[in-house]
């Protein structure tokens, strides 16, 4: 799909994986895609306040931004929550909170992955979460040209966190980001 504004959608979900304006569970491409303003809030699944990817995605010249996940139980993400494979380029992921006010782990403002993920040419700023504001990885990540900056945690690393798998970082910017 190609120049599409997905924005200001809104989401709930009782149990499932919830995603505010895309969910893939297979093989998709969205270039020039503004994914703005999207939120919702999980009691069980998880989910991403803007794109949720469990299958394959390439996500090119895009913008996700603005977008908010609430969670009271399972893992989520407020930009894009991926447990498949996932390429983002040229894109910025910006702006975007996850909280998880009645339980839930609010890992990852921006990027949450837990599958793998390759990331060229973008920036993942501003966002905020529990942990890991800007990313938040337990899966493969490569990051390549990319900017991680001004992202902010509540509890722990405002930038990259890594709980497992493998990151590899080639000509990448990690600055301005906080934690409590």
């Amino acid at each position: 799909a190609t120049n599409l504004d997905l924005s200001y959608n809104s989401v709930f979900s009782l149990g499932g994986t919830a995603a505010g304006a895309v969910y893939n569970i297979g093989t998709a491409s969205l270039t020039a895609v503004d994914m703005v303003g999207n939120g919702g809030s999980s009691n069980g699944g998880g989910g991403a306040g803007g794109l949720g990817n469990f299958g394959t995605l390439t996500l090119e010249d895009s913008q996700v931004s603005g977008n908010e996940l609430e969670l009271y139980a399972g893992l989520g993400a407020g930009g894009i929550q991926s447990f498949g494979t996932l390429t983002v380029e040229g894109s910025n992921v910006e702006f975007n909170r996850v909280t998880a006010p009645g339980g839930g782990s609010a890992h990852g403002g921006g990027i949450y992955n837990g599958g793998s993920l390759d990331v060229r040419a973008s920036s993942v700023v501003e966002n905020t979460a529990e942990l890991g504001a800007g990313m938040f990885s337990s899966g493969t990540t490569t990051l390549q040209e990319s900017t991680i900056a001004g992202n902010g945690a509540s509890a722990s690393t405002g930038g990259l966190y890594v709980s497992s798998g493998s990151t590899t970082l080639e000509n990448v910017t990690i600055s301005r980001n906080s934690a409590l």
